[in-house]
């Protein structure tokens, strides 16, 4: 690499990458300084500088007083390690320089071209810069052509010994989140907030927004009429449902907007368990819970609490006398069981075999069936 290239190496960098050209010297200099430190004997007081506007090298003795660079000939193996060293740390320089680039972009949404799948995910390229989606960050069902757009979450940039690995993500919750912010201007405004998000990529997503302006309401806002603000969102996510959640710092009520669509009766919770009881009408339990129980999971994800849905005829029954439901339980043996605080289904479902093997006329195996047909009778409901 002659002195005219090396400039133009140099003008590039600062130009098109924001390299800082003077760090860049420096970085160049001590590379060359250790080829001619091992090549020529160079002695520890000599020092060397490149003129960052020619390209030339000079040396300096102690005293700072410029030497001829005659006195420093290179063999053309070392003349080769010098070119070398600069080619490298060009190089480096424009890998530091992307790394940075993306670094900064970091939780941003951003579109690159389709290259190629390969076994680690689907390579991408973000202008000249190179990019992954991993299998499991891509959208189940989708596939792309090579030369094809699509928009990932820039989830993380990170250095590597060959190129700078960027990481992209079409599953990440946060991929909801900043498509709301771009499509909603409400949100970016930050007029409306948006409080947790829970997501199954693909199939479902439960977003929780709340307003801190009380004319502005935050479901109609979000959704906008016939779902015109939503639209593109539910474009980009090719299917994936979207459910906007009313957040409410009651966690009971929190709880049951979550489980939208269905329509709750009940709810108790113990904050200090983070649990949650729901109690709904029986046909809003297959609601409540969702295809593959998405519905109950998305809810108590989004909510941070333990959600147990029941219905109210199930709760009746778990309250029943257990006389009246369980075979084999006269009314002697119930007389027995209330005494020691064992009048329900749901109470004996919870008892142990050694609390009712002690009552007369229980023993070990008769209190292992009426433990079990109490269990059998809260499970079929």
């Amino acid at each position: 690499m002659d002195a005219k290239e090396l400039i133009n190496a140099l003008d590039y960098l600062e130009r098109e990458k924001g390299i800082d050209r003077d760090t860049l010297i420096r970085s160049i200099e001590k590379g060359l300084l250790s080829v001619f430190r091992k090549r020529t004997n160079l002695e520890n007081g000599i020092s060397l500088r490149l003129d960052p506007k020619t390209g030339e090298i000079a040396f300096f003795d102690q005293e700072g007083k410029r030497m001829p660079i005659s006195a420093f000939p290179l063999d053309r193996i070392s003349a080769q390690s010098a070119k070398q060293v600069i080619i490298q740390q060009l190089r480096e320089a424009e890998k530091e320089a992307i790394f940075q680039e993306f670094k900064k972009r970091e939780g941003e949404i951003v579109s690159a071209v389709v290259e190629r799948y390969e076994p680690k995910g689907l390579l991408v390229t973000i202008g000249k810069a190179e990019a992954i989606f991993p299998h499991e960050h891509l959208l189940p069902r989708e596939h792309y052509r090579r030369g094809e757009r699509i928009r990932g979450y820039l989830l993380e940039a990170r250095r590597t010994s060959k190129e700078p690995a960027v990481i992209l993500s079409r599953t990440h919750p946060d991929f909801i989140k900043v498509l709301f912010n771009e499509e909603i201007p409400e949100i970016s405004e930050r007029i409306i907030e948006i409080k947790s998000i829970a997501r199954y990529p693909g199939e479902c997503t439960k977003i929780a927004v709340s307003s801190k302006k009380e004319r502005v309401e935050p479901l109609g806002t979000c959704i906008g009429v016939k779902g015109s603000r939503i639209k593109m969102i539910l474009k980009e996510l090719g299917g994936e449902r979207v459910d906007v959640i009313r957040w409410n710092g009651d966690p009971a009520l929190f709880i049951a907007n979550a489980l939208a669509p269905a329509k709750c009766e009940e709810v108790r919770v113990n904050p200090a368990k983070k649990e949650a009881l729901v109690i709904l009408p029986d046909d809003q339990l297959s609601l409540a819970i969702g295809k593959k129980g998405q519905n109950v999971k998305l809810a108590a994800k989004l909510s941070g609490y333990k959600i147990n849905v029941k219905s109210r005829s199930a709760i009746r029954e778990e309250l029943l006398p257990a006389i009246v439901v369980l075979p084999g339980i006269g009314k002697k043996t119930a007389a027995s069981l209330a005494k020691i605080g064992l009048s329900s289904i749901k109470e004996l479902a919870e008892a142990s075999i050694s609390t009712l093997s002690k009552i007369s006329g229980i023993g070990k195996k008769r209190a292992e069936k009426i433990i079990t047909a109490a269990k059998e009778t809260m499970g079929h409901k």
